[in-house]
């Protein structure tokens, strides 16, 4: 019985985010379309994919040349890395992801998720040891019987 509400759980949540998604890009889909017009919102949204799509192709030829630069910091690394991700939602349809992707821009957001990346997941099944806390236990070897009749 948990199983079964386990496994609702995991594929209920992600179907509400998605619908709540789509009903987000559909609203704002609509309001822009009757601020602008249909035709001026879905050139804005393909002026945005390609824009996306020059976007990334141009920060990934800069991140190839300085990482290979001398004196290249990973701080450099990680605005490279949010500048593509800002690109890719910046090149996927839709103009909701543009605005997350917007929000990465920020750098507050943006050290909160490489803060969340980079700790590790918290575990209550793990316990965490010391080097001279701990010894190693050799593993046994499996033989078999001399005689081949016994092998299985």
């Amino acid at each position: 019985m948990a199983m079964a509400r386990g496994l609702q759980a995991f594929v209920l949540r992600p179907g509400l985010w998605f619908l709540l998604w789509m009903a987000l890009e559909g609203a704002l889909f609509m309001l822009l379309a009757q601020k602008w017009g249909l035709g001026t919102v879905i050139l804005a949204a393909f002026g945005k994919s390609a824009l996306g799509l020059f976007a990334l192709v141009w920060l990934t030829g800069r991140s190839l040349l300085k990482v290979s630069a001398p004196g290249f910091r990973l701080i450099q690394l990680e605005r490279l890395g949010t500048g593509m991700m800002f690109a890719l939602t910046l090149m996927m349809p839709g103009f909701v992801l543009s605005l997350f992707g917007l929000a990465l821009l920020a750098p507050g957001l943006r050290s909160a998720l490489i803060r969340r990346a980079a700790r590790p997941p918290q575990r209550d099944d793990v316990i965490d040891l010391e080097p001279g806390e701990w010894r190693e236990i050799p593993t046994r070897e499996t033989r078999l019987p001399p005689d081949a009749a016994n092998r299985p």
